[in-house]
């Protein structure tokens, strides 16, 4: 059966908005965007906190590439390098806000994709009013990335710390998992950290 997407032009003409997703993979682990403090669920010592991969919405006449390296500088204040992927998994998810960002995967495919350079993973979200569609790429950074803008912090996990989450964040860091926070933003040790939207879709490929 054909895979419901084969194409970046096929993605953006099923979406309403244009997302993309980076995940660095020259470092023995990879880094990914802590939720903005607006974005977070709960209060006090039931407090649930999401990442996702590091990137953002595609401006208008902005190409999936364009987009993603301009993400990558405003979010950690470094240029990276995106890399022609082998694979390409294509995903189809539902995301709804409720106690957390609730995000479900609902097909996964593998697919051969003809574009250069060849995305990592695209999917779909169906959420309340939209559509999101997006496209995640694996590469390298130039040089040690740090938070920036909105980002709060940059948290490193390796495959196997992935897999645990959620997780409380202090549970994470003893276990190896490193953070990188803005100056004068402390992500609370007691929060429970979570995968969401493109770490999902990482998680569920590792398993």
């Amino acid at each position: 059966m054909r895979a419901t997407i084969t194409s970046l032009a096929e993605l953006r003409s099923k979406s309403t908005i244009l997302g993309t997703g980076f995940i660095p993979v020259n470092e023995e682990n990879w880094w990914f965007a802590v939720g903005n403090e607006k974005y977070w669920k709960g209060k006090d010592n039931n407090l649930a906190i999401s990442f996702t991969a590091i990137g953002g919405h595609v401006e208008e006449g902005e190409s999936f590439e364009e987009a993603t390296l301009r993400e990558i500088q405003e979010e950690t204040g470094v240029e990276a390098r995106l890399y022609n992927n082998n694979e390409t998994y294509v995903i189809e998810a539902v995301s709804e806000e409720q106690e957390q960002f609730n995000f479900q995967i609902q097909s996964l495919e593998r697919v051969e994709v003809h574009e250069n350079p060849r995305p990592y993973i695209m999917y779909t979200a169906k959420m309340q009013n939209d559509v999101l569609g997006v496209v995640v790429y694996k590469g390298s950074f130039g040089t040690e990335p740090h938070p920036q803008m909105e980002v709060p912090a940059l948290l490193c996990l390796p495959p196997t710390l992935l897999n645990q989450t959620p997780a409380s964040l202090s549970s994470l860091l003893d276990s190896g998992a490193r953070i990188r926070e803005q100056e004068g933003n402390t992500i609370p040790r007691e929060a429970i950290i979570y995968p969401f939207g493109s770490a999902s879709i990482l998680e569920k490929i590792l398993n």
